[in-house]
């Protein structure tokens, strides 16, 4: 079986949003299970590697599940030229997945303007060598080791953290920004709440010192980040 399982993801505080998560067998991925959840297979993945296209048919499955609590029933979901999901007009998404696990949020526009996810599993202490100069700053280093998840952990929810930003602001930007054009400024584990800060201009609207606040949730084998914007 492909979709091994099927969750409702609640978080606290944020009851007007929808967030479905999928589970699924990468193993059991067959090119017809796109007529069978009656999701459109776009050309962008006719040379796709199997392993894209599961991850695609997951996305698209927690999406159109997402989407039918509000409302939206059978509607195609669009491939942008960026490789973006075409949301429905009044709705805003994003859709995150790894490799046996897709999430997508939903909500509608009216509540919030954007929304961006991430799912990562936690990454090794010799991945975070390698791409630490590329992902944080020296503030931001300082930050995460006091944090009470431990360096590793605490660097993986950041790292999480600015993919989920990127996904909430890039609509509005329309170009790739990288991961120190934003900063963490604080980690609550209390409240599972992070905020991150704006270090340059991206455009006229989101310019440098803007804050940003984000929900986080892990268990022991994932972290998963989510920003919320509203209009």
């Amino acid at each position: 079986m492909f979709i091994k399982k099927i969750q409702l993801i609640k978080l606290k505080g944020l009851e007007k949003l929808t967030i479905i998560q999928c589970n699924y067998d990468q193993s059991h991925y067959q090119r017809r299970l796109f007529d069978f959840l009656s999701i459109h297979f776009p050309n962008s993945l006719t040379n796709s590697v199997e392993k894209r296209q599961a991850e695609f048919l997951a996305g698209r499955h927690s999406a159109n599940l997402a989407l039918r609590t509000k409302g939206i029933h059978e509607q195609t979901i669009a491939v942008g030229q960026d490789r973006c999901p075409i949301w429905p007009e009044n709705i805003s998404a994003s859709i995150t997945h790894t490799h046996d696990s897709a999430i997508c949020v939903a909500a509608y526009k009216k509540n919030y303007h954007q929304l961006g996810i991430d799912l990562e599993y936690w990454l090794s202490h010799e991945i975070i060598e390698e791409i630490k100069s590329g992902v944080i700053r020296t503030q931001e280093e300082k930050i995460i080791k006091k944090s009470l998840l431990g360096f590793d952990k605490a660097f993986t929810l950041v790292f999480s953290a600015k993919e989920s930003l990127f996904k909430s602001l890039y609509p509005d930007v329309g170009y790739y920004f990288d991961f120190k054009a934003a900063a963490i400024t604080s980690i609550s584990h209390d409240q599972k709440m992070f905020q991150l800060i704006l270090k340059q201009d991206l455009n006229q609207s989101l310019v440098s010192g803007m804050c940003f606040s984000g929900h986080y949730d892990f268990d022991d084998k994932t972290v998963l980040t989510l920003i919320t914007i509203k209009k």
